[in-house]
């Protein structure tokens, strides 16, 4: 009869022992999930979040990051992005809800015709220069006065496509000077640095 090896006793304890922490801990690991939203396109600041945009995804644990859970859809759709968000991404609950204005902002929608906008991207946050043209004695546009200015809004095109849509943060003692100019047609949207 063979004699019985205490060392690989005790070492069979020790796997049998690791091997159910483990077990234990890939189940907690696994357990500890939520479903919470996701982007399917890229959602830029200031667009209105719709149903068809979002989907339900399985995610473990997020310590620290504020996640809107997916039975809470109805309480996001409809209401515009505050930051940028990529497609694939994590809607927070930061993220979401209208933007508060700096003190001394405005917002001014501008519909702008072909060429009076430069045709390369203007994202949110891109800093521009609204100059007011006025045309001189031959007819040629002269420029007068400018306005700084931040994209607020990603630029898109008129549902007509004659014209290029930009909502743009000036400050607020310029906004009516911006809104009167952009009506009667005499601004020019500058790509600025």
């Amino acid at each position: 009869m063979r004699r019985r090896q205490p060392r690989w006793i005790l070492a069979g304890v020790l796997a049998m022992v690791i091997g159910a922490l483990g077990s234990v801990a890939l189940w907690t690991q696994l357990a500890d999930t939520s479903s919470v939203l996701r982007l399917n396109r890229t959602v830029y600041r200031g667009d209105v979040i719709r149903a068809q945009d979002l989907s339900p995804v399985t995610v473990g644990r997020l310590n620290g990051l504020d996640v809107v859970p997916a039975d809470a859809m109805g309480t996001v759709v409809g209401k515009p992005a505050r930051t940028d968000i990529a497609e694939g991404g994590l809607l927070t609950r930061a993220s979401v809800g209208r933007e508060d204005l700096p003190a001394g902002r405005a917002i001014v929608g501008l519909r702008l015709p072909e060429g009076r906008v430069p045709r390369i991207p203007l994202e949110p946050g891109t800093p521009v220069l609204l100059v007011e043209a006025t045309p001189d004695q031959s007819g040629a546009a002269a420029a007068t006065r400018a306005f700084r200015a931040e994209i607020n809004r990603a630029v898109e095109s008129s549902y007509d496509q004659v014209a290029t849509l930009v909502d743009v943060s000036v400050a607020r003692r310029d906004a009516e000077d911006v809104a009167r100019l952009a009506a009667a047609g005499r601004i020019i949207l500058v790509r600025g640095s």
